[in-house]
C-alpha cells in the first residue's frame, strides 16, 4: 500500500470516529435537553411547593398571632375577675367580722344580764328568807 492510501484509510477512519463522536455528541445534546427539561419541572414543582408552604406558614403565623391576642384577652379577664373576687372576699370577711364582733358584744351583754339576774333572784330569795325569818320571830 502506498502512502497516500494510508492516508486516506487513516482519513476514512478519522472521519467515521468523528460521525460516531458527532452522533454520540447529539445524543447528549438530546439527553442533555431532556434533563434540562426534568429538571425544569422538578424546579417548577419545588417551587409550588415552597410557595403552598409559605403560604400556609403565613396563615399559621397569622392563626397562632390571633390566638395568642385572644389568650392574651382572656388572661386579663381572669385577671380582672381575681381582683374582683378577691375585693368581694375581703369585703365580705370584713361584713362577716363586722357581724362576728357584734355577736360577741351581744353574747357579752346577754350573758351579763343573765349573771345580774341570777345575782338578784339570789338575793330576792336571800332577802325572802330573811323576811320570812322575821316573820317567824314576831309571830313568836
Amino acid at each position: 500500500m502506498t502512502d497516500q492510501t494510508e492516508k486516506q484509510e487513516q482519513n476514512s477512519e478519522l472521519e467515521e470516529k468523528l460521525r460516531q463522536k458527532e452522533k454520540e455528541l447529539e445524543e447528549t445534546k438530546k439527553e442533555l435537553e431532556k434533563l434540562k427539561g426534568e429538571f425544569k419541572k422538578m424546579r417548577d414543582e419545588w417551587e409550588t411547593r415552597v410557595q403552598y408552604a409559605r403560604r400556609s406558614l403565613e396563615v399559621t403565623n397569622r392563626e397562632i398571632a390571633k390566638k395568642n391576642k385572644e389568650l392574651a384577652q382572656k388572661n386579663q379577664e381572669l385577671s380582672d375577675l381575681k381582683e374582683e373576687l378577691e375585693r368581694r372576699v375581703e369585703e365580705r370577711t370584713k361584713e362577716l367580722q363586722e357581724r362576728v364582733d357584734e355577736l360577741e358584744r351581744y353574747y357579752k351583754i346577754t350573758v351579763g344580764r343573765e349573771l345580774k339576774m341570777k345575782q338578784l333572784k339570789e338575793q330576792v330569795e336571800k332577802l325572802k328568807k330573811q323576811i320570812k325569818k322575821q316573820m317567824n320571830r314576831k309571830v313568836m
